[in-house]
């Protein structure tokens, strides 16, 4: 039974990752790596709403394109990604460093900017690697530097 659920599941992961490189075509992942995760994610031109801006963009980009990975997590769609990693030149408009919610981290041998959020009311029945995307677009959106845990209702 569960070499099945492994099975089905990896199906999902795969056609999520295809669909949600539709959208985000500089999307690519590296499936099973982890014990941690089903697949890491890169997307390499993330791109920032406004208020935020990448302090040190690739040659020939936009300040408002950045690097950023999460992971899905092993029990995927029922579990989502609890936090993504932005490129460390991330920045409020104003050139500040976000405040709380964000922190430092070493990961797979790079320096990240860690988010670390909840979302709240995560349908696996509905929800996939896309929506994930477009709800950190939404909470970056209503950030709030004051706030001290960074929940995320997007119904």
């Amino acid at each position: 039974m569960k070499k099945l659920q492994g099975i089905i599941s990896g199906r999902l992961i795969g056609k999520h990752l295809y669909d949600a490189r539709k959208i985000y075509p500089s999307l690519t992942w590296k499936i099973g790596l982890k014990p941690e995760a089903l697949a890491i994610v890169l997307i390499s031109d993330f791109e920032l709403p406004i208020g935020w801006k990448n302090v040190a963009p690739k040659l020939g980009h936009s300040d408002r394109l950045i690097e950023i990975m999460f992971m899905i997590p092993q029990l995927y769609p029922s579990r989502f990604p609890v936090g993504v990693y932005f490129n460390q030149s991330l920045r409020m408009s104003d050139g500040t460093k976000p405040g709380k919610g964000f922190g430092d981290v070493l990961k797979y041998g790079k320096q990240w900017m860690y988010l670390c959020m909840e979302i709240k009311g995560w349908d696996p029945e509905r929800d996939n690697i896309s929506r994930y995307i477009k709800i950190l677009t939404w909470l970056l959106t209503d950030y709030d530097p004051s706030k001290v845990k960074i929940d995320y209702i997007p119904y």
